[in-house]
Formats: C-alpha cells, sequence, structure tokens
C-alpha cells in the first residue's frame, strides 16, 4: 500500500486526525494482506458500536443514536433520513475520514466500510444495506 501526494493532499482536506488515520490505514492494509473482509469488519465493528453504546449512551430515538454515533466519531458530513419505515444514514463520500479507500488508499474491488455496523451496533438496529449512490454512501437500517 503506498500514498501518492495527491492522497496525502486529500488525506489532509478532510480534516483526517491520527486516529481517523489510523483505522483507516490499518483497515486498508489488512484488507490488502487479505486476513479480513467485509463481513468480519462488519461483526466486529457491530460489537464495538453495542459497547461504545454502553460507555457514552445512545440517543433517545434511533435516529438520534445514529447521530450521536457519527458526531462522536466525527467521521464527515451526513444527514439521517426516514425512508419507508427504515432510516438512511447518508455521508457524503468526499468527507468521510475513516474510509478505507479514499483515507487508507485502499485499491481492492468490494467495500470495507468499517462504519456500517458500527452505527448498526451504536443504534441497536440491523444494517439492511450499504450503497454507494453518487457522491454519497448510503447506509439503510431498519428502524
Amino acid at each position: 500500500m503506498r500514498l501518492e501526494a495527491s492522497a496525502v493532499e486529500e488525506i489532509i482536506r478532510r480534516g483526517v486526525k491520527p486516529l481517523h488515520a489510523f483505522v483507516a490505514l490499518m483497515l486498508a492494509a489488512l484488507r490488502e494482506f487479505g486476513v479480513i473482509n467485509f463481513g468480519v469488519v462488519h461483526e466486529v465493528t457491530k460489537q464495538v458500536g453495542e459497547k461504545m453504546a454502553l460507555i457514552y449512551g445512545r440517543g433517545s430515538s434511533p435516529s438520534e443514536s445514529l447521530e450521536k454515533a457519527a458526531s462522536l466519531l466525527e467521521v464527515g458530513q451526513f444527514e439521517v433520513v426516514p425512508n419507508q419505515g427504515n432510516l438512511l444514514f447518508m455521508l457524503k463520500s468526499s468527507t468521510c475520514r475513516v474510509c478505507p479507500k479514499g483515507v487508507g488508499g485502499l485499491e481492492l474491488p468490494g467495500k470495507l466500510c468499517p462504519l456500517v455496523g458500527l452505527l448498526a451496533g451504536f443504534s441497536g438496529m440491523k444494517a439492511e444495506e450499504a450503497r454507494k449512490e453518487g457522491s454519497y454512501c448510503v447506509m439503510e437500517f431498519k428502524a
């Protein structure tokens, strides 16, 4: 895994803090070594989210819980939108501070987002789907 000058500039533009960089770079490196996949990351980060909810407390609603977790971690610019009984967590991709691809430089196909499981665990909701829609990473949770 090699970080080009343009990648370093992007990391600085996003306001990535050292702990954000550590998470994104570690996930990218572990994936490149072939020792983790999205399923593992999802389950591990879900447990982390559950424990963080015990430490910091959930919000008074599922929507507030998603907002609280994302704010605590300073992940980037996001909004939570109700959608047919579910909640969409919409993160502007270019602002995400923990993305293994955008920050960590991961070039392998597939997703490795640590937020899907973490937000599910923190909020107590089930993650339904994670997808890219234009300039947003969209995570859907069953409310």
